[in-house]
């Protein structure tokens, strides 16, 4: 990005600036320095532009924080997370997340998903 200050109403008008620019480092750096549940809230606004742009932005995450905003997201984002990546990685984000957050997950999704969250965690 070039040198100039741009003023923004909101934080996510700043990260769509990011996004739209490709700019994904610094895209990185802001949402690891958000609150879990303002990167959810953004994610979940970035369905209106599409599943892709969501997922692509979810995988940008480093794998602690992946999991802590998973855990955030309501059961239809975590499910199409869920869809959209691979097991290894469904495995690396369910390793992260605290008990009670998994078991609360395992609770809201369907069935078929649920086998398959099941098949990529370790027993642990």
């Amino acid at each position: 990005m070039n040198n100039q200050t741009f003023e923004f109403d909101e934080p996510k008008d700043y990260l769509r600036l990011l996004l739209s620019e490709k700019n994904a480092s610094e895209l990185r750096i802001q949402l690891s320095e958000m609150e879990d549940f303002d990167v959810a809230t953004f994610l979940t606004d970035l369905r209106e532009d599409g599943d892709q742009l969501m997922v692509l932005t979810y995988l940008m995450l480093s794998k602690e924080k992946a999991a802590d905003v998973f855990a955030e997201l309501e059961p239809p984002e975590q499910e199409l997370i869920i869809n959209s990546i691979s097991d290894a990685q469904l495995g690396a984000i369910i390793e992260e997340m605290y008990v009670d957050d998994a078991v609360d997950l395992m609770e809201e999704l369907p069935a078929n998903v649920v086998r398959r969250v099941m098949r990529t965690a370790k027993p642990e």
